[in-house]
Formats: C-alpha cells, sequence, structure tokens
C-alpha cells in the first residue's frame, strides 16, 4: 500500500490503539488500462484533498462540541482499488477507548468518513467498506493486526454504495450514546446512524453506518445527479437500489428543506 499522507514513521513497527477502515473502488473488474489510470489519478487526488477538507470542517464541530478531542489526523493508505484508512486514537487501549466514550471519536470519524464518501462519489468512485475497532500495527506503508483482520472481514459484504461499522465498532459507538447522552444528543443526525444494511447473502446487518447522506442535504437532486454518472449493469441493479432505499430513509428520518438546485452543503 501507498502512504498517501507524506508521514513518517518510526523504522519497525508501531503498535496503536484506534479505527481501522477498508474501503473498496466498486467497479474496479470492469476497469480497461485507461480506466484504471484515470480513476487511480482521481483515488489520489481525493485522499489528498480529503484532509484539508475534514480539518476545516472539524475545527469548527470540535471547538463547539469537543474541544478536548486532540488525536492527530488519520492515516491514508492506496492499494490498487482499496484505500485504508488507519487512525491513532491512543497509546493503549484504555486511552482510544475514552476517546470514543469521552471525547469525541465517533463524531470526528462520523465527520471525516461523510467527507472522504462525498468526494469519492462526486469523482465517480464509488465506495463500499467496513469500519472497525481495536489493535492494529503500523509502518509506513503497512498494516496488520486484529483491527484490519476485523475490517477485512466486512468491508465488501453489503449489497451497496456505503460504509458500515463492524459488529465490535458499532457496540463502541452504542456504548458512547448511552455513556454520554447529553453531549450527544443533539448530533444525531451527524453520528453513524444504525440501520439494517443489506448483505450480499441476502441478510441483513443491524449496525452503525456512515450518515453520507446528510452531505446532500441541502440538494437532494445532486446525489441522484451523481450517481447517474455510473452505468448499472446488469446484476447490480439491487446494490444502487438499496443506496437509495437508505439515503431515502436517512432524509425521512432527518428530515431538511432543499435549497435551489446547484447548491449543496459545505462538504465539498
Amino acid at each position: 500500500m501507498a502512504d498517501t499522507t507524506n508521514e513518517m514513521s518510526d523504522i519497525g513497527p508501531t503498535v496503536c490503539n484506534g479505527m481501522i477502515a477498508l474501503l473498496d473502488v466498486l467497479g474496479a473488474k470492469q476497469w480497461t488500462i485507461d480506466d484504471a489510470k484515470y480513476k487511480l489519478n482521481r483515488i489520489h487526488g481525493i485522499t489528498n484533498k480529503v484532509h484539508d477538507g475534514f480539518k476545516n470542517q472539524w475545527q469548527m464541530a470540535r471547538a463547539k462540541f469537543f474541544p478536548e478531542f486532540n488525536r492527530p489526523l488519520p492515516k491514508i493508505l492506496t492499494f490498487g482499488d482499496t484505500i485504508a484508512v488507519a487512525w491513532h486514537l491512543g497509546d493503549d487501549p484504555d486511552l482510544a477507548r475514552k476517546a470514543i466514550s469521552e471525547h469525541g471519536a465517533p463524531l470526528a470519524i462520523s465527520v471525516f468518513f461523510q467527507h472522504f464518501f462525498f468526494l469519492a462519489l462526486e469523482q465517480t468512485v464509488p465506495l463500499r467498506g467496513a469500519i472497525s475497532w481495536g489493535q492494529y500495527i503500523t509502518t509506513d506503508n503497512e498494516l496488520l493486526g486484529p483491527a484490519v483482520a476485523d475490517a477485512a472481514s466486512w468491508y465488501d459484504k453489503a449489497d451497496w454504495i456505503g460504509i458500515i461499522g463492524t459488529p465490535s465498532f458499532s457496540n463502541q459507538i452504542k456504548l458512547a450514546l448511552e455513556l454520554q447522552p447529553e453531549r450527544f444528543a443533539d448530533l444525531a443526525k451527524v453520528l453513524f446512524y444504525e440501520y439494517d444494511v443489506p448483505l450480499k447473502t441476502g441478510r441483513h446487518l443491524e449496525t452503525v453506518v456512515v450518515p453520507w447522506p446528510l452531505a446532500y442535504a441541502k440538494c437532494k437532486v445532486e446525489f441522484y445527479r451523481d450517481l447517474a454518472k455510473f452505468p448499472v449493469p446488469l446484476g447490480t441493479e439491487q446494490k444502487y437500489k438499496n443506496t437509495c432505499d437508505f439515503f431515502r430513509a436517512y432524509h425521512k428520518k432527518y428530515p431538511t428543506p432543499t435549497v435551489n438546485e446547484g447548491q449543496n452543503t459545505s462538504l465539498k
């Protein structure tokens, strides 16, 4: 995997505690060589851009809700059509757990992946993936460990475009909401959304998911415009239907007045 954050780490593996996400760029099996070159350039552009956009957005949210959250930005690695995100949240498991339960990590992680997903879909790079939680080791360009294995078990299982939490990550988020309901009460539509996710096996998984539809809240037509850029080969139609079903379910629960066409949220 190639590190796109231009950050240097110590020689040898570092043991980390926190969040791992594995994101699969959908449709890669149908790419020609020219398609692959074009998409790879877009993937690198998105991963280079996402940190700056997140910092601008998170600065305001952090100051208002969780000023004590001071973790460094996540590390982003790419390998072909797979993107890995690693966010070290504490030097030991207890500190990382405290970041989740008390110091605003659920909000930070949710905002980061909303922004990431929006940028990617806008650039015709549809993502499906999973976010996990736990320990992992990292070098300049490698990730390995239980949290990586957990994300790898789930990242390609959903039958949609979107990002789910693994069951272990979902439990951490639910615990945080139970421990500090008063701090998270006004942030429900921005936090991870609990949803019955359709799987490729035909079953469903009730878990938390990234509420990316919020990025299109002020101009919902932009989502359908972005989605219309993709072909729908025979056999993939259910994946797109499930994506639209989630979009509608989110906005039914958190309705937002739509502004004039052409205007959208501040996530760009």
